[in-house]
């Protein structure tokens, strides 16, 4: 009987050890369900952090569209910039509404 008994606890134990890895491997993979979860929330995160940035540089880019032109292109930028000064001045003078840009 006490080989009997031997073999039993032994298969106690075994099933006891079974027992404790089983639960430590569903305590890792939860606590890594837990670390995933966060980085994909980080992620979620970032993504609409870089979405909203990529808007507002589009939004930038085309307020400053003829700025960036202008420097990029000064050679015909200034003289179409003295022929529009130059318009706006005789379309001021020819049609009389010099009076409303005096000062007093």
């Amino acid at each position: 009987m006490k080989n009997e008994e031997t073999i039993a606890v032994i298969k106690e134990i075994m099933a006891a050890h079974k027992t404790v890895i089983n639960a430590e491997t569903k305590a890792s993979a939860d606590m890594l369900k837990l670390e995933i979860g966060k980085i994909i929330e980080r992620q979620d995160r970032t993504n609409g952090e870089i979405t909203k940035n990529s808007n507002k540089i589009d939004d930038l880019c085309k307020q400053t569209l003829f700025v960036r032109w202008f420097a990029r292109n000064p050679s015909f930028g200034i003289p179409l910039l003295i022929v529009l000064l130059l318009g706006v001045v005789f379309i001021i003078s020819y049609f009389g509404f010099g009076s409303l840009f005096k000062l007093i």
